[in-house]
């Protein structure tokens, strides 16, 4: 509202000038009001772990090629496995799969008792470490469909005597595989989680071959060089001569110097 211009009011500023209004406020009146009771909102978690890093999931190379094998030999049925596990800081590698005895059919795969203490005696038996390792469980989908159903979160909640572990599911057809990764330590888990095919450097054969190009190999004089070679590399920028030459390794190189200087 804009202010009033007053009258011949005695009581009134003389005449033309503005009468404000003027009001003193002790606070916002939500301060002097009583709180009200606090209710539930409507919730938008999000996860904030600075300590939680993305976990990455290898592939042995072996691994990944069983599995397609595998995928092929499935026919109708889904089919479910464990497989053994190396971690290294953030990383962790699916080095080795079993396959136990189960009860499968095109909707679902059931692990056994029975096939499971088969597969423990013998993993025991070939190495007692191993059960330690034994942190991924997969199985394939008959279409390629990775999404999990509500059957395989329960069945996660079978592994969570663990620190850890990984979840793969397979579409037989389409070639998507996808993990999870569940922190049971932390009550947290990772969907979707990138993965890749490893590929290590067999560090353990460079000798071989350093023994092996050596025994097959002759170093000759290195041959001077062609014509076709010089005018193909030979320039002159900035009062410097560029000319074909090799160095003392063998290597065609270029060699600078100074115009006019022999």
């Amino acid at each position: 509202m804009a202010p009033a211009i007053s009258g011949n009011d005695k009581s009134s500023p003389k005449r033309g000038t503005i009468k404000v209004e003027r009001k003193h406020y002790t606070g916002c009146p939500s301060h002097r009001s009583d709180p009200e009771l606090y209710q539930p909102h409507e919730f938008q978690t999000e996860l904030v772990a600075t300590d939680a890093s993305e976990p990455l999931i290898l592939l042995a190379p072996d691994v990944w090629s069983d599995l397609y094998l595998m995928a092929k030999s499935v026919e109708y049925n889904e089919l479910g496995m464990l497989g053994t596990v190396r971690k290294s800081g953030n990383v962790f590698l699916i080095d080795r799969i079993f396959v136990p005895k189960q009860k499968v059919h095109g909707a679902t795969c059931e692990l056994t008792e029975d096939g499971l203490a088969e597969l423990a005696a013998e993993i025991l038996q070939e190495d007692p470490d191993l059960m330690e390792m034994l942190r991924f469980w997969g199985h394939f989908h008959l279409v390629n469909y990775t999404l999990p159903s509500a059957q395989d979160e329960d069945q996660m909640a079978d592994f969570s005597h663990n620190d850890w572990f990984i979840r793969g599911i397979f579409g037989k057809t389409g070639g998507r595989a996808e993990f999870a990764f569940y922190d049971y330590r932390r009550g947290v888990h990772w969907t979707d989680v990138p993965w890749r095919i490893h590929h290590p450097i067999k560090y353990e054969r460079e000798n071989y071959w350093k023994a092996m190009i050596g025994a097959k190999t002759e170093k000759i004089p290195a041959p001077a060089p062609s014509a076709a070679e010089e005018d193909a590399i030979t320039g002159a920028a900035m009062h410097q001569v560029y000319q074909a030459g090799y160095d003392e390794q063998g290597r065609l190189t270029l060699i600078i110097r100074e115009e006019g200087v022999e």
